[in-house]
């Protein structure tokens, strides 16, 4: 997904980028959470595995995947194809400001939301989120 807050990182530091994708998956997962967990999320990032965004996405029940040399949009499609292979079924979400990849994904069955749509969704949850401070970081106890 195109997420709007990731944008300027196109070309920031593996550092800044990690940062970014931890707070991504820390706001997808407080939807997760508010959802009732009642969907498999799952979320697909471009580029080489990053432990910490691995562990966090686990750790608040969802799934992810790492390019690692293969397009997210790739796996995207894969990961689509599969669940309605096994689960002709299954409702489908793909987040995705990329059209060609939207026409695919909607072709597989999947209904497309622009990322800017979601992000209001995730948003509704965060705002609901009683261990979030004033500037928005999250206070969880161990």
């Amino acid at each position: 997904m195109a997420w709007p807050a990731l944008e300027p990182l196109n070309r920031a530091s593996t550092a800044a980028l990690s940062d970014a994708s931890l707070r991504l998956v820390a706001a997808i997962g407080r939807y997760h959470a508010g959802t009732a967990r009642a969907h498999r999320i799952i979320v697909v990032f471009d580029g080489p595995p990053r432990p910490a965004v691995g562990e966090m996405a686990r750790g608040v029940g969802l799934e992810v995947n790492f390019g690692a040399g293969e397009s997210a949009d790739r796996l995207i499609l894969e990961e689509a194809d599969d669940i309605k292979g096994r689960e002709p079924n299954a409702e489908i979400l793909v987040v995705t400001s990329d059209r060609a990849l939207a026409r695919q994904a909607e072709w597989l069955g999947a209904r497309v939301m622009a990322p800017r749509t979601f992000e209001t969704e995730v948003a509704f949850y965060d705002r609901q989120d009683p261990n979030r401070d004033p500037g928005g970081r999250t206070k969880y106890k161990d």
